[in-house]
């Protein structure tokens, strides 16, 4: 045994040099054996590395992400994954929209006679009879204007009152 500088030290896949041998931390990797590498390389966007002294990086699976380059995660229903530059995160979906199912990328629009006026949910909303919701998106049902009704449930528009009947906005029916 000679003196240290004398030593040379070559560190295996997993590792970095600093005075000795060291594994990778968590959420870092080293994949070439017998080098003096002083650096573990950091796991690149939505890849993990859950244990000390990686040798790869595992890539998150569909809809899912990892800012902590640890662990995956993906979005509950009622919100979808967002990505930044640096970072993703679970949002919540908007009034008028909505998710049903875990780790996606987006949320739907509510369609035409449904709405939804609170954020984060997984269903839409159908309009009752003498409601309307016009649009996609929806945020609220509206009452039928006077002279107009709808009968039905999931109403996009209301029908003009005929003549020699009577009716109020938002009325169901019609009286003869």
């Amino acid at each position: 045994e000679g003196p240290k500088s004398a030593r040379v030290f070559c560190c295996r896949k997993g590792e970095y040099f600093d005075d000795v041998c060291k594994n990778c931390e968590r959420g870092f990797y080293q994949d070439s054996d017998y080098t003096l590498v002083k650096a573990c390389y950091k796991c690149p966007r939505d890849a993990i590395s859950p244990l000390n002294g990686s040798i790869s990086c595992s890539i998150c699976a569909q809809g899912k992400f990892s800012n902590d380059r640890i662990e995956c995660v993906g979005c509950p229903s009622g919100y979808y994954k967002e990505d930044y530059i640096a970072h993703s995160n679970c949002t919540k979906c908007a009034v008028g929209r909505y998710q049903p199912d875990q780790e996606q990328s987006d949320c739907i629009d509510c369609k035409e006679g449904e709405y939804q006026n609170e954020e984060a949910k997984t269903f839409c909303i159908s309009c009752n009879p003498g409601k309307y919701a016009s649009s996609n998106k929806s945020s609220d049902c509206y009452a039928c204007q006077e002279g107009r009704y709808q009968p039905g449930v999931r109403g996009s528009g209301c029908i003009n009152i005929e003549v020699g009947y009577e009716g109020i906005g938002g009325n169901t029916s019609l009286e003869n």
